[in-house]
């Protein structure tokens, strides 16, 4: 016989998914400083806790079309361990248009002019996606400047240079990777605006990154989820290969922006790549 009456089921709103939850305590850590650059500003995310000064300076590079913050995941995973910085480059996310339409070559530049401008004298650049073309110009146009590069998820593949081709597997990719990531980047997209977004992405299609992996001198790591349906097995293999320093890394079960997806695994191969003493 019940001698207390039974409990009523409290009906509790479920908290952010994982994802997004890292997302959301990841930016409350992060402040935004401006860099005057070429008569414009820039401004670049940068955690509020130290990190050991003598470790190598990462700077992350996002991809086509986006600010940072879709980075801040993997950026937050590194704060403490090595100094990391986070900047929007010009006409993505809170920083200001350039003049122009940027190609990879000018997109790389700027990275650079920024980095005078907050002076950051040697940095290990880490790019997603288009990011990765960006680092790759940067290291190949200015060699004295970056220590290392990690391509994670490296664009565009030689065998898929064409919008049909590309957008498929984007399609198929966004079912592999958090709900919550979708939002950022088209709120991102609409921020770059229409006319730039199609501008950079027809630069993207036309940069042929496998032209300048040689000219690339530093230590290089590319890095591939698994499950990522936007860089194939072979192409990352190919990009590895033509990079003189260059070794491939495969992360089980990864998807193709690692950088929100699986933040902490990743964070975990780049200091130990820009932080090994063979370097």
């Amino acid at each position: 016989m019940l001698t207390t009456p039974p409990r009523r089921r409290r009906f509790r709103l479920a908290g952010p998914a994982p994802a997004l939850r890292r997302y959301l305590q990841a930016r409350g850590r992060f402040t935004l400083e401006p860099a005057q650059v070429n008569d414009r500003w820039m401004w670049a995310r940068r955690p509020r806790r130290s990190a050991p000064r003598r470790r190598p300076v990462v700077v992350l590079v996002a991809g086509l079309g986006l600010s940072g913050r879709y980075l801040l995941p993997v950026a937050d995973e590194l704060a403490g361990r090595v100094p990391v910085w986070v900047p929007d480059l010009p006409g993505f996310g809170r920083s200001d248009a350039p003049p122009g339409m940027l190609d990879m070559a000018g997109l790389a530049d700027a990275v650079i002019d920024w980095m005078d401008a907050v002076a950051l004298d040697r940095v290990a650049l880490v790019g997603n996606s288009m990011g990765c073309q960006i680092v790759v110009e940067a290291a190949a146009r200015h060699p004295a400047r970056i220590s290392h590069v990690v391509l994670e998820g490296p664009t565009m593949d030689a065998a898929a240079r064409t919008v049909p081709a590309h957008a498929w597997r984007v399609f198929l990719d966004a079912f592999r990777e958090p709900l919550s990531l979708g939002p950022l980047q088209v709120l991102d997209w609409l921020g770059t605006g229409p006319r730039r977004l199609v501008a950079t992405t027809r630069s993207a299609f036309a940069h042929t990154v496998e032209d300048q992996l040689p000219r690339v001198g530093c230590p290089a790591l590319v890095v591939r989820g698994s499950r990522d349906a936007i860089v194939p097995q072979r192409w990352a293999e190919q990009v590895a290969a033509g990079l003189p320093y260059g070794r491939l890394q495969v992360v089980p079960g990864g998807s193709h922006a690692m950088t929100y997806s699986n933040p902490r695994m990743l964070a975990d191969i780049v200091e130990a790549f820009v932080t090994e003493p063979d370097g």
